[in-house]
This record gives structure tokens, sequence and C-alpha cells, in this order.
């Protein structure tokens, strides 16, 4: 990725940069994972403000509370890390921590297919609504109107990511 380059849908965001910390050019950085210790590990991320993102080596990582201090290579004083508050910190898919079988990031189920079992297309999924019980997937209907689906065993009967669909049991309301 080049600086200025429009940035990749592939990527997913792990963190934002909230601030500049210390005099040393680290930044703090809001996770925005279920796995923020992951972070913490991180190499190399793409750092991405506005429509420019740029590759960048991970100095080091430390957690602070809920956040996480990052220093990146060439990133040196507090002025410089100072004009990278907003912007995301992203990784390819590739690098994300690993979910047991049955679960699925976010990333994977936005642009799924659903269909019901005898094969009549639904929709397709256009985003996740986190709730505190379920999550709630938007369905785009062919037509173009949207209907919400609870992500709850009796609706969402499976879920084939390498496919790109989902088999779905809608409850009579949607």
């Amino acid at each position: 990725m080049v600086p200025g380059e429009p940035v990749r849908a592939e990527l997913v965001i792990v963190g934002e940069v909230t601030r500049a910390h210390g005099v040393g050019g680290a930044v703090r950085v809001a996770p925005v994972t279920d796995f923020p210790d992951h972070l913490l590990a991180l190499k190399r991320v793409v750092i991405v403000h506005g429509p420019a993102a740029r590759p960048a080596r991970v100095e080091r990582a430390e957690a602070s509370g809920q956040f996480v201090v990052m220093k990146f290579a060439g990133i040196d004083t507090p002025e410089e890390a100072g004009t990278l508050r907003g912007a995301t910190l992203q990784i390819p898919p590739a690098d994300v921590v690993p979910l047991p079988p049955g679960q699925f990031y976010i990333f994977q189920i936005v642009g799924l297919e659903a269909r019901t079992v005898e094969g009549q297309p639904v929709g397709t999924v256009v985003d996740v609504l986190r709730t505190g019980s379920n999550d709630v997937y938007v369905i785009r209907t062919p037509e173009g109107r949207e209907t919400l689906l609870p992500a709850v065993d009796s609706v969402v009967l499976s879920i084939d990511v390498a496919a790109g669909r989902m088999i779905v049991r809608p409850p009579e309301w949607a």
C-alpha cells in the first residue's frame, strides 16, 4: 500500500489512535476488537487516515489501562504522533485472531447472501448490529428494503463464509 492510496476494503480495523503519548512519538490506541491483547503482538499495521493509508512497522506496544500505547517506526516526535489522531489501525484478515468453529467476525458476515431452507433469496447482509443479548443481521432484500434477523440458532441455520451465503428461517414478522 502506498501513501495516499485509497483504503482497501479487505483490511480489518483493530484500533483507533486517540492522541499522542509522551515525547518519543508514541500514540495511545483504543482497541476496536474483542481481542485487545492481540494489538500487543502486532508487528505491522496499516495506518488509515481519511482516504490515505500507509503501512507501518510497530516498534513496541504495551497495555495502558483500557488503551494500548504503540510506537511506530519513523514517528519520533509528539508532533508527528499528533497527526495520527483519529486514524484507524488496520490489518489483513489473515492476521486476525482465529475464532472457534461456528463463530465469525463481522467482516465475514457482511456481504453474505441469505437464503431460506427452500432456496428462496432473502437478501444480502449489509450490516451487523451489536446488541446486549445477540447480534442482529441487517438484510437488504432484492426489492431494496431492509429487514432485521436475530443472529440466533433458530433463525440462522448455517453460515458458509467460503460459499458467501447463510441459510435462514426468517421469523414470521420479518
